[in-house]
């Protein structure tokens, strides 16, 4: 694991979650979004302290459990850390049993692979600017992913936006990837593409992208939307329910899954149908027992 620089005193350690570090003169450190777990925030923080950094201010974009594992070790092991987030995502972070009942229409899961981890937030953040360590940092709103996800763009143009943004390998890897509300990931895309910023950081990307770069990405993944979009649509020529909806996805686009990845495709395509429903492209009904999604004419 090693700090690759990005621009002027920002830097990225990739890993499965990304973090980007900003680093103050007076070698006080902010992190953004921390870990998958215990073991990488581990070598984060032995990189750190091998460069003699100190975290200090901990930005957290959204509350999913691979982007705030390890966090509360880090506030034990730095006492006087400050944790931000937005308001929504901050119910989120305290409250971590909220997103696996999402999931499950219930009581949560009892899974370990969506343990979250319950984060005291010290401060909210609104969309603007702040000041941490009198340097100025830009707040944006990237909902879709998340209920309230944020993004953060440094003084030195380096913007981070979590998981607003899809890489090229994750789309082919997992084609339909989580999304909470489906017409706000598109507003945020759209939004996306008026950001002016030098490099463009992912939660979950293997590179840097400079502007043409993310823009060219940001229109891949509104046209994965798309095509998620005209599919259903195309589907629901004929009534179907969502578990069956779900069936012919994965033999159409390929997606493998276990029982908890069933679990987020499932919720993903009830995003998907909401909005459909919303736009009145899709009606539904009930008929012995079963909840039909059928196109309008």
């Amino acid at each position: 694991m090693e700090l690759t620089k990005v621009n002027g005193k920002s830097a990225l350690i990739f890993a499965a979650t990304n973090t980007l570090i900003y680093a103050f003169k007076n070698k006080e450190a902010l992190l953004v979004d921390t870990s998958a777990g215990n073991s990488e925030l581990k070598s984060k923080v032995e990189l750190l302290a091998e460069l003699g950094l100190r975290p200090k201010h901990i930005v957290l974009s959204h509350n999913h459990h691979d982007h705030l594992g390890g966090i509360n070790a880090l506030r034990k092991a730095y006492p006087g850390i400050i944790t931000y987030t937005s308001a929504g995502e901050k119910v989120f972070c305290e409250n971590p049993d909220i997103y696996r009942s999402f999931l499950s229409s219930s009581s949560p899961i009892n899974t370990s692979r969506l343990q979250n981890y319950e984060i005291k937030i010290d401060l909210v953040l609104q969309p603007g600017l702040i000041k941490l360590n009198d340097e100025k940092f830009k707040i944006i709103h990237l909902p879709g992913h998340a209920p309230d996800q944020i993004g953060i763009i440094t003084p030195d143009k380096v913007c981070h936006v979590g998981d607003a943004v899809f890489s090229e390998d994750i789309l082919s890897k997992y084609s339909l990837p989580y999304l909470y509300d489906v017409a706000a990931a598109m507003t945020t895309l759209s939004y996306l593409q008026t950001i002016s910023a030098d490099f463009f950081v992912l939660g979950h990307a293997t590179k840097i992208y400079n502007q043409l770069e993310f823009k060219s990405l940001v229109l891949l993944n509104m046209q994965q939307i798309e095509l998620y979009l005209t599919t259903i649509l195309e589907l629901l020529e004929r009534p179907a329910t969502r578990e069956e909806l779900l069936t012919v996805l994965a033999e159409l686009f390929h997606l493998e899954m276990e029982t908890i990845q069933y679990y987020i495709y499932l919720a993903t395509v009830s995003s998907f149908l909401t909005y459909l429903l919303n736009i009145n492209k899709v009606a539904n009904m009930v008929e012995n027992g079963k909840l039909y999604f059928f196109n309008l004419p």
